[in-house]
């Protein structure tokens, strides 16, 4: 068990800083949003982190054509 920490106690925490969990990602609209990397790292095969997580309904359209197209 451990403790349940809020985002800023995780982002201030000594390991998380220390493995660089924290990214700034630029979100295409002049705007860093702050992300966390995945834990994992793999030598052989770096993660590349070029966009944050979508906003809340913002590929809901593409989606949603996407499988109208695949119900024909």
């Amino acid at each position: 068990a451990s403790p349940i920490n809020t985002i800023g106690q995780m982002f201030a925490d000594p390991q998380a800083i220390a493995r660089g969990m924290r990214l700034d990602l630029d979100d295409g609209h002049g705007n860093r949003l702050p992300s966390v990397r995945a834990p994992m790292v793999m030598s052989g095969t770096p993660l590349v982190y070029e966009r944050p997580s979508p906003r809340l309904g913002e590929h809901t359209a593409e989606i949603l054509a996407e499988l109208e197209r695949a119900a024909k």
